[in-house]
């Protein structure tokens, strides 16, 4: 079967949210049709939940995780099944806005980008000392990627919501701590451009 969007999501320990993820996947818009798989488990009810919903909808797909070997290594099981020409990767406790996946993957109708990256936003409460931090380093990390892609230099991709035209990466490094950012430097080292969408909020 021909897909064209591929959404992998990385989830392990995630049952407090990953319900409510797959739910606003479900609800995104997209350009027809799109896959869902998720890769994790762990040692709460994350697996029941995933398992639930891929019987109940037939483009959810569940690959389990025995034992955790960390993100790199769910990024390559996304890279190694998914059928999708473009590859979004999200986790599975952050929420993409509405039609944030549809804006994700536009800019690839030029046939020299090989990623794109959203914008993530805080939801923290900035009138404590945490929260206040947590959302400037988000605005931060933006107006740096902004900052990059205007000048056309090295853009460190986000993890919480990125995409990669399928082929550019075929498998990453395991032992790679900051994976968004080494799935970046080898994308731009084939020769790709990489392009900011802050359209596309993650929160």
């Amino acid at each position: 079967m021909y897909v064209l969007i591929t959404v992998g999501i990385a989830a392990y320990n995630e049952g407090k949210t990953i319900g409510k993820v797959l739910e606003n996947l479900l609800s995104q818009d997209y350009p027809e049709p799109f896959e869902i798989l998720v890769v994790g488990g762990g040692s709460d009810n994350t697996a029941d939940i995933v398992q639930d919903y891929a019987k109940r909808f037939r483009n959810i797909k569940f690959i389990i995780e025995r034992e955790r070997r960390g993100k790199p290594a769910a990024i390559n099981e996304i890279l190694k099944s998914a059928r999708g020409r473009i590859i979004v990767i999200t986790d599975g406790d952050v929420f993409p806005g509405k039609r944030s996946i549809i804006r994700l993957i536009q800019p690839f109708q030029d046939s020299t980008i090989g990623a794109t990256c959203g914008q993530v936003v805080s939801l923290n409460n900035r009138s404590r000392v945490f929260g206040f931090w947590g959302d400037f380093l988000c605005w931060a990390a933006h107006r740096k990627r902004l900052y990059d892609d205007q000048n056309d230099r090295f853009l460190a991709l986000s993890g919480y919501l990125c995409a990669l035209r399928r082929g550019t990466i075929i498998r990453m490094p395991i032992d790679m701590l900051a994976d968004d950012a080494a799935i970046g430097l080898l994308i731009r080292s084939k020769g790709h451009k990489i392009k900011c969408v802050p359209a596309a909020k993650v929160y």
